[in-house]
């Protein structure tokens, strides 16, 4: 999440369940289980969720490392995408080089037969540094391609003489021309030639968003990130340098002139983050930001023992002339080079059950490590329910430090379906390197399937063979005139600010990820097939059943753990709290279990279902009615630790989550 002030952004930012039956024999349809080495029982999601194999995006520069990616689907012709990246230097020997010390520029990727094979589309002018990409598509197929850059150098030198004559390198200074541009770029042929059309104010981490819908507003270009000039919501501060706050600008002419948007609320608070844009089905433009109350207190504490920001949601019903405001949540904020990445926003334009309904993912650190969190909301954004984490892997110590879940993803497809990517490090020990994992939910967010690996992303930069580290823009001149020059651990080790996952029109997820395993940072896609379609209660056995929650709780008994075993058994009972009699049976719906000490598995579901989407089923006990003040017959559950418990407090160094977390929903006619 690096953002910066405006015109001098680039120099500060290198420095600073489905598949459910009520019925017994039907339950597991279409699920494998095997048993795992510890004795568990794990369930293969080949049957549910299908990963082809990696294909290289950046073949033709396999030469030159790639950061910060993103990826779009023609809306005209589900074989056409669009993926772009920021791109390093070719040749370190090259005389550019040496006039750009650290050569970045942006590349556009372009596939016509579903992603299968890419080629490059277009790249920058080389001469200059350009980072922060954004592609999109239009609803006539027109590709945008916008990000910033420019003489950053000279940006640089000027602002030292400035700060140096002036004896005051805080007090504001308005350059005397541009240092960088925003400009965008379009094609009207799929992504075979490119031409400049029009110029933005500057922000951080620009986002394209087009309204693809056949609304009021079709065709129309948002652009969306941060910004410390009078485009974005921030102030100016007392010693007049502007706080860095929310950008929203609007295109009613394919991207060729902009308006600035009229925000709900004019603040002063920080904006560090700024998250994608959607549409959603009417033509309602969103995004989402977070925002705190300084720089220093969310970016740069290693801990947060408090929320240190907010995300907020802001929409707009008329084309982007006014916002409306929302809090999604409280943030964890931790920004260092090892745990980044922008918050992500989707929408559901399927005219199924969960029509807009929208989805919130972001990297959380409130537990110590880096989570995926994960948020709802069924009213376009004016509430959303209590977050959760989604990414399922675990502390490898009652510590909780590691593993870390980063850089979250989402996208929904033709079916209802939601899917989320993610970067992931159960599997590096020491959480510096890291894999692709995705998910998807089939029943609007409720539950998700347990995550599958898509691809080894690969090791940390100190275990390449050769690594890249970074310089400074220019060398300091200090006292006596000794030059200095700093060189350290690239802050794109862990792929930049984004990453890539789009849905076709046939339903297929291309998810987008910076892929180390040769060494150098390259970019890969595949393709996803997820096996089911967006339905109440995960699946068609349970969709006809009602949410009872308002009527009836879950009365739990006293947990016995077998310390031998690391077996839970825990009793339940369904109970009665309205003033009227309620129809058995009573169905207890697993939308989430976790641990503090790791894995953990439902043994006992009458679905054979052992993690979300896991059932049992509950009977009364008076001629099937279960009456006000009454509880259904008991049931035993039974979980299996992945291994030994943490001790008990205070044997245990910190307090994390509970050795059993059940989330579940009780369901019935």
């Amino acid at each position: 999440m690096r953002t910066c002030p405006v015109w001098f952004s680039i120099a500060l930012t290198m420095c600073s369940v489905a598949g459910l039956s009520l019925v017994a024999r039907s339950y597991g349809r279409g699920w494998n289980t095997r048993q795992g080495s510890d004795g568990m029982m794990t369930r293969a999601e080949g049957s549910r969720i299908v990963v082809a194999p990696p294909v290289s995006v950046s073949q033709a520069n396999l030469s030159r490392p790639h950061w910060e990616v993103q990826i779009a689907v023609d809306p005209t012709n589900t074989k056409r995408l669009v993926a772009c990246s920021i791109m390093g230097s070719e040749d370190i020997n090259a005389p550019t080089t040496y006039l750009s010390p650290r050569p970045m520029n942006i590349v556009a990727y372009s596939s016509v037969d579903g992603g299968e094979t890419w080629r490059t589309s277009y790249e920058l002018d080389k001469s200059a540094f350009n980072i922060d990409p954004t592609c999109a598509f239009g609803p006539d197929g027109t590709v945008y391609l916008m990000s910033f850059g420019g003489d950053v150098y000279g940006g640089i030198s000027w602002g030292r003489q400035e700060s140096k004559s002036r004896g005051s390198a805080k007090e504001y200074m308005r350059p005397p021309k541009r240092w960088d541009r925003m400009l965008m770029y379009r094609s009207s042929d799929g992504a075979k030639s490119w031409s400049e059309v029009g110029e933005a104010d500057v922000s951080d981490r620009p986002y394209v968003t087009v309204d693809n819908t056949t609304g009021k507003y079709r065709g129309r270009v948002y652009v969306n990130g941060t910004a410390s000039t009078s485009v974005g919501i921030g102030v100016a501060n007392t010693d007049g340098e502007r706080i860095q706050g929310l950008s929203i600008l609007r295109s009613s002419d394919q991207g060729r002139t902009y308006e600035s948007t009229k925000l709900a609320v004019e603040g002063s608070r920080y904006v560090p983050a700024s998250g994608n844009g959607i549409v959603m089905s009417d033509g309602t433009f969103a995004t989402i930001f977070a925002e705190a109350d300084d720089r220093a207190g969310s970016e740069h504490k290693l801990h947060p023992t408090s929320p240190n920001a907010k995300l907020k949601f802001v929409s707009s019903e008329n084309g982007g002339e006014t916002f409306a405001a929302a809090v999604i949540g409280d943030l964890y904020i931790r920004l260092n080079g090892t745990l980044i990445g922008m918050p992500s926003l989707a929408v559901d334009r399927t005219p199924g059950l969960f029509h807009d309904q929208l989805y919130a993912a972001w990297v959380d650190a409130g537990s110590g490590r880096g989570e995926v969190r994960f948020a709802r909301s069924t009213d376009k954004g004016k509430t959303w329910l209590p977050s959760l984490v989604i990414s399922d892997n675990w502390a490898r110590d009652p510590i909780g430090e590691a593993p870390d879940a980063f850089l979250p993803t989402l996208a929904v497809n033709r079916y209802g379906v939601l899917g989320v990517m993610w970067y992931d490090r159960r599997d590096h020990p020491d959480n510096l390197g890291y894999d692709i994992r995705f998910s998807a939910s089939l029943d609007g967010g409720e539950s998700f399937l347990p995550s599958v690996l898509v691809s080894t992303g690969g090791g940390s930069a100190s275990q390449m063979k050769e690594a890249l580290l970074e310089g400074p823009f220019l060398s300091s001149v200090s006292a006596g005139g000794r030059v200095h020059a700093g060189f350290n651990w690239s802050y794109f080790d862990s792929g930049g600010d984004t990453a890539g996952l789009a849905c076709d029109a046939d339903g297929v997820f291309h998810p987008l990820w910076i892929d180390r395993r040769s060494g150098l940072q390259q970019v890969s896609t595949t393709r996803i097939t997820v096996k089911g379609t967006g339905i109440r209660n995960g699946n068609l056995g349970l969709e006809s059943l009602r949410d009872l929650s308002a009527k009836v709780e879950v009365h739990y008994s006293l947990a016995h753990l077998d310390v031998e075993t690391n077996v839970i058994r825990v009793g339940a009972a369904i109970y009665n709290r309205s003033s009227e009699p309620i129809s058995g049976p009573f169905t207890l719906r697993m939308l989430g279990l976790t641990s503090n000490s790791g894995l953990v598995e439902a043994q006992n579901s009458d679905n054979g279902v052992n993690t979300s989407g896991a059932v049992w089923e509950f009977h009364a006990t008076s001629d099937g009615l279960l009456l006000p003040g009454t509880l259904t017959a008991p049931r035993q559950l039974r979980f299996k630790l992945g291994r030994a418990p943490f001790g008990p407090a205070p044997l245990r160094l910190s307090s994390g989550r509970d050795v059993l977390q059940i989330d579940a929903k009780i369901l019935g006619k």
